[in-house]
């Protein structure tokens, strides 16, 4: 068992609060506004929520996104792989699944920023990672936020330490590809292919007791 200090603890927190997506987010917006370019300004979706949205925006950096979805994105970020499986009319008219704009934070300080603010405001939110849990977890209510963790993809591994630290947006299959890279893999991957072998020597040793059965069963037949 692996004993993480303090200090070693502050160096992951350090980190984590010095990384952001801002020239990611540029990039990604860049393309946008090429992409959009002929569309007018003033056709962005209707909402309540612009003077909450500028509210917010003031506060933080460039590398968060804040915005109101269309239509195929609505749809996306008001479910996750569990969702389809309700009735419509459930989700209609009894669950109330509605969000209201969505908060894609860039850094640690922003979203830090952004708890604040929904704090003192009093306004709530979903937390959303892939949305790939079928149980309504980052399923928004009542007209939530959605905060889109998906950019705090963050990772650091320590080979000395053999720990590696990620952001909140890291999704396993990119902690294992990454770590893969750096000739590691998580513990319970270990404990896992530890299990298959162990199933497979089971399964290899009743085979070949199952075809020395057989074998005397024949000699016993000669025999005979």
């Amino acid at each position: 068992m692996t004993i993480i200090q303090n200090s070693e603890i502050e160096g992951c927190v350090d980190f984590l609060l010095s990384q952001t997506t801002d020239k990611r987010v540029r990039e990604q917006r860049k393309a946008k506004d090429l992409l959009f370019k002929k569309i007018a300004a003033n056709e962005k979706p209707k909402s309540d929520y612009y003077l909450i949205i500028d509210e917010l925006k003031a506060k933080l950096s460039s590398a968060s996104e804040i915005f109101i979805p269309d239509s195929p994105q609505n749809v996306i970020y008001s479910g996750d792989t569990g969702t389809h499986l309700l009735p419509s009319l459930f989700k209609k008219f009894l669950a109330n699944i509605k969000l209201s704009f969505i908060f894609r934070p860039g850094n640690i300080k922003d979203l830090q920023a952004f708890v604040e603010y929904t704090y003192t405001n009093r306004i709530h939110y979903t937390i959303r990672g892939s949305g790939t849990w079928p149980f309504g977890g980052c399923v928004p209510m009542n007209n939530d936020v959605i905060v889109d963790l998906s950019n705090l993809d963050f990772k650091q591994i320590d080979i000395k330490q053999k720990t590696i630290t990620v952001g909140a947006g890291v999704i396993f299959p990119d902690a294992r590809k990454y770590l893969r890279q750096h000739g590691h893999v998580l513990r319970q991957e270990i404990k896992i292919k530890q299990q298959r072998d162990e199933i497979q020597k089971q399964t290899d040793l009743e085979s070949v007791i199952s075809k020395l059965s057989d074998k005397i069963k024949r000699l016993e037949d000669i025999g005979k």
